[in-house]
């Protein structure tokens, strides 16, 4: 029993001291394929201290297992001269046999694997079998291409170089899904967002208009590269075409370009641009020689503008109990009733906003299937309470919207803000005249038919607090200051208006390698 608990222990101790050999000879080779043999110059002194720490270890494992003292010296040589051999050479000999003596050099690891493989001669196998898949897929031309692209000479035949294209495309493949998440992640929080204010019934919308031409904003096509790979000794350089348009304040446009936080050298006309209505301009950065080391950069291309938003919502007017009375009428069939609005060419008048960036939404009680909106008559009733107002600011572009610099709200002569948002609207936030506006509002502003205010900055500098500004909305109380300008013998059609100036950061990015400089094939 105890003879052959003893066999079964030293069964187990040589595969366990087999498997440890293996290993060791799989980090010797490693080191060879991916230390030494790189096809380019190699430092001397990194040769003797890898032929060293090889010797040492050959030597004891000669001694161990007895093996003739050729194969040391064998060694000693191979060892010694193959880095310095391979990239003057070797190359001359043909890429598949410089390729297969690179490949299966040190020899001595090889001869010892082979011989001492009593206890795993499939796992032998299997790492033989593994050096030559890769050695065999160093010839695939995409490889090949990427070994060119790195620096290498083009008869370079590696499993080392195998297994770094495998390593780059991966490291790509991540770089492109991590930075597609990033993106659906963003998405996916702004639609959370804008979902949560639709559910919760805090969330108006609005529909461009029509009437408008012309897209307004700015805008950039997608990043080009002027060549697949760029190299560290030579300039990189990007480029776009960026377009704006605008019909009433001109465009300031900042530009900024980076790959990974590093800026461009020089952005090419210019970095900043006045457009008064139309440009359309491409757009390089260049990045001097030198100026990027050999990685996987993010180049993007930002534009920061100031821009202008404008929305209108259509609304009729009638007194309350008379609208009451005529819905009612109208929904029995009552005869000779009739509906208040017909006539209207809209009788539901949706939100209509300029293009842009944003969409500004208007609605609560005066919105979309709210219409008409009865007055109530102060003779018969105490209560002086006008239409509570919603308005819903939305990121529509996958740009930032980075500041709101003002919200202008307009509501037409009766009736008079109160709050927004429970903040009280003060002398200080009430137009009194047009003449008091930028002089890009003024011409389309008329005091006579509307009362002007600007929201609290308070509630603008809430706001602003967040990074990225996604579905705010704010709700407007109102009073009735003046019931005969809100009433007729028939339905009156007034508009309330918001204004919203802000900055918007608009971004178009690419993912481009920067590798080492070609080396000429020596």
């Amino acid at each position: 029993m105890a003879e052959e608990l003893a066999s079964i222990a030293k069964t187990t101790s040589n595969i366990m001291g087999g498997l440890a050999w293996l290993a060791l000879v799989f980090l010797i080779h490693a080191i060879d394929m991916f230390v030494r043999y790189r096809g380019g110059p190699i430092n001397f002194y990194t040769w003797s201290l890898f032929f060293v720490i090889y010797a040492i270890i050959a030597l004891r494992f000669q001694r161990k297992w007895k093996d003739t003292y050729w194969i040391f010296i064998f060694y000693f040589l191979s060892a010694f001269l193959f880095p310095f051999l391979y990239p003057r050479v070797l190359p001359y000999l043909g890429g598949s046999l410089a390729a297969m003596i690179v490949a299966f050099n040190p020899v001595w690891v090889i001869y010892l694997l082979m011989k001492h493989s009593e206890y795993y001669p499939r796992l032998s196998f299997a790492y033989m079998v593994f050096w030559i898949a890769l050695l065999t897929f160093s010839f695939m031309p995409q490889v090949q291409m990427y070994a060119q692209e790195q620096g290498y000479g083009s008869a370079l035949y590696s499993p080392a170089i195998a297994v770094r294209y495998m390593a780059s495309t991966i490291v790509k493949a991540w770089d492109a899904l991590w930075r597609g998440v990033e993106v659906i992640q963003e998405e996916v929080v702004k639609e959370t967002k804008r979902t949560a204010k639709v559910i919760s019934g805090d969330y108006y919308t609005g529909e461009v208009d029509e009437s408008a031409q012309k897209a307004l904003g700015v805008f950039l096509q997608p990043l080009k590269a002027a060549q697949p790979t760029f190299y560290t000794n030579q300039p990189a350089t990007v480029y776009t075409t960026l377009k704006a348009e605008t019909i009433a304040e001109p465009l300031d446009i900042h530009l900024t370009c980076t790959a990974d936080k590093i800026p461009a050298s020089r952005i090419i006309p210019q970095e900043t641009f006045k457009v008064e209505t139309s440009e359309e301009q491409s757009i390089d950065c260049i990045f001097d020689k030198d100026a990027l080391k050999p990685k996987n950069y993010n180049f993007q291309l930002t534009a920061n503008f100031d821009f202008t938003t404008r929305s209108y919502q259509l609304v009729y007017t009638m007194d309350k109990e008379k609208a009451r009375e005529s819905l009612r009428d109208f929904a029995r069939g009552v005869p000779g009733a009739k509906d208040p609005l017909t006539g209207f060419p809209d009788r539901n008048p949706a939100t209509q906003y300029t293009s842009g960036p944003i969409m500004i939404g208007i609605g609560g009680d005066i919105g979309v299937g709210k219409q008409p909106y009865g007055v109530p008559d102060p003779a018969t009733i105490l209560d002086d309470r006008g239409p509570t107002i919603g308005v819903t600011i939305d990121n529509v572009w996958t740009g930032t919207l980075k500041k709101i610099e003002s919200i202008l709200l307009f509501t037409p002569k009766g009736i008079a803000v109160i709050d927004v948002n429970g903040i009280p609207v003060t002398e200080k936030h009430t137009v009194k005249s047009c003449a008091d506006l930028p002089d890009t509002d003024k011409i389309r502003c008329d005091d006579t038919v509307d009362n002007m205010y600007y929201v609290p900055e308070e509630e603008i500098n809430r706001v602003n607090m967040e990074k990225d500004i996604i579905a705010y909305t704010f709700r407007t109380h109102t009073k009735i200051t003046d019931y005969d300008k809100l009433i007729g013998a028939e339905p009156l059609q007034k508009t309330f208006k918001v204004t919203a100036k802000y900055k918007y950061s608009f971004t178009t990015k690419r993912a481009i390698t920067v590798a080492k400089p070609k080396q000429p094939i020596t």
